[in-house]
């Protein structure tokens, strides 16, 4: 490319800069006092029109100098690339956080209309760019796919909005604040139009549109999620055979705790398809697809809820992944709080052949929203190494008077039986539940203890709470949610052990349902 002495009175800014990018008088300044000791180092990039699409700020400072020539070179392309070049060309300057969002929405814009395609290279980056759009954004602008998400669906002719990510730009806050912010200055201007939805009897005239398909070996119906503003309940408990990226359906705060141990990466692979969760190539795709998948429990949980998430590490040539502590310091990043971090500790581990340190435990982190959650005031049974049992509360620090005593209902273990303090000891799997509804494929089903949902239903919830598990498997979860005067949703992918599930789940209740009429005569 051949650099040429152009007048300045000839060029012209290109129209898309000023879409993107303010003036920055600062910045311009101070380019203006290195040109007028140096020059102009750096060529303008200029169209046959003589639009510059990279330089402005040095234009600007050429011209504060009083310089009458720039060095300039031609870039030659087609004028719907002429864009991106000119988003590409910004990407290593400062930038505002507002300009950013306007790059994120156009980048959007830009690789949506190109899908399966690598973008075309300027002449001056010759690396290449693949996958997903929000992947490509969030490499491109350096920020995580989480946020990049966030900030794109952003109205940026709502005043408010645009206020908040100023103060960003001025460090007054930062933008996981600035996107609650955002959050909730939003849900109030939804609450306010919602009231016109209201009729003269005060019942809300929207309702949840539901449809449903027979479930031939169970008698009973496994539901799909179309729209919920509201859900009903003819059951304590929901299977919807489906992805659990569509827990945006559910209402908004309408969960009160949720309990999920996800597929751990590379371990188990449930149905075959090489694009499921855990299957992925790259451990860091299983992070951001994980965390893309849980941030969406952040709205339909309650202010006051309890997230507890149950991950296991993998091991690639001999060492670990750290994929549990990346995953939890993500979900933090996003708005997330880590409010407890909980030891499981297996009393049957699996033994990894040739492992120098055999993977005995696992964790349990409790995410929440505040510092307002929900921590039931209970006092639980614990053995002291003396062996003498005494009870100890779980909320440590309040006076021990006002602690009541809990334990779990009939056919289960007490707490104490496997709780100290922080470390949960328990066997690694409950198999004979699902055994005895015919699903004896337990290797893939990948059964859960029953231990640690136990734990975060009695710590988290209360009777008559929605508890939630997107990663339901064979439904342990709902199972004791049934059991305990709870109510469950459970997001199941694979039909044939959804359909189980809810065999087993509708058999549960019937007792139930039996039992009170027997009392009840």
């Amino acid at each position: 490319m051949t650099t040429k002495l152009i007048e300045i009175a000839k060029l012209k800014q290109h129209p898309f800069q000023s879409t993107i990018y303010n003036a920055n008088s600062s910045a311009t300044e101070q380019l203006a006092d290195t040109i007028k000791q140096f020059g102009v180092i750096q060529p303008l990039r200029i169209n046959r029109n003589y639009e510059v699409m990279s330089g402005n700020r040095r234009l600007e400072a050429a011209i504060a100098v009083g310089l009458t020539e720039v060095p300039v070179i031609f870039v030659d392309i087609p004028k719907e690339e002429e864009e991106q070049f000119i988003l590409d060309s910004n990407l290593m300057r400062k930038r505002s956080l507002l300009e950013v969002v306007r790059e994120i929405k156009k980048y959007y814009k830009i690789y949506e209309r190109k899908p399966g395609r690598k973008p075309k290279n300027n002449g001056d980056n010759p690396d290449t760019i693949s996958g997903r759009t929000k992947e490509i954004v969030s490499r491109l602008v350096g920020l995580c796919s989480t946020y990049v998400d966030s900030l794109n669906k952003l109205d940026l002719k709502n005043k408010t909005v645009v206020d908040y990510l100023k103060q960003v730009d001025s460090d007054d806050a930062t933008i996981n604040a600035a996107l609650e912010a955002i959050g909730r200055v939003c849900r109030i201007n939804a609450a306010k139009k919602n009231l016109n939805m209201v009729s003269n009897s005060g019942r809300t005239i929207t309702k949840a549109v539901i449809s449903s398909k027979s479930n031939d070996n169970s008698g009973g119906k496994i539901i799909k999620l179309n729209q919920a503003s509201e859900l009903t309940w003819e059951k304590p408990f929901k299977v919807f055979n489906e992805s659990c990226a569509n827990l945006d359906k559910l209402p908004k705060r309408s969960v009160n705790m949720s309990f999920t141990s996800p597929p751990y990466f590379g371990l188990r692979d449930y149905d075959g398809d090489s694009n499921q969760l855990g299957q992925e190539k790259d451990y860091r795709d299983y992070i951001r697809n994980l965390c893309e998948l849980l941030m969406k429990l952040y709205d339909v949980l309650t202010d006051d809820g309890s997230f507890y998430l149950n991950i296991g590490d993998t091991r690639r040539d001999g060492f670990q992944l750290n994929i549990p502590q990346q995953v939890v310091q993500c979900l933090i990043e996003s708005g997330w709080k880590l409010a407890n971090t909980i030891i499981w500790h297996k009393t049957n581990p699996k033994i990894i052949p040739g492992a120098p340190v055999q993977p005995t435990y696992e964790f349990l982190y409790q995410l929440v929203k505040d510092r307002g959650y929900y921590d039931n005031i209970i006092t639980v049974p614990t053995k002291e190494k003396a062996g003498k049992i005494v009870r100890k509360p779980l909320d440590f620090g309040r006076d021990p008077r006002h602690f009541k005593s809990h334990c779990v209902s009939k056919g289960f273990k007490k707490c104490g039986d496997f709780l100290d303090d922080y470390i949960i000891r328990a066997a690694a799997a409950n198999t004979n539940l699902f055994k005895q509804y015919g699903y004896n494929d337990i290797q893939h089903c990948a059964p859960s203890n029953i231990a640690l949902p136990t734990y975060c239903l009695f710590r988290s919830s209360r009777e008559g709470d929605v508890v939630l598990d997107p990663f339901a498997g064979q439904g342990t979860l709902a199972y004791l949610a049934i059991k305990n005067n709870r109510r469950s949703i459970s997001f199941e992918l694979g039909t044939e052990m959804a359909n189980t599930q809810e065999a087993m789940l509708n058999d549960v209740w019937n007792e139930i349902m039996a039992e009170n009429h027997r009392r009840a005569a």
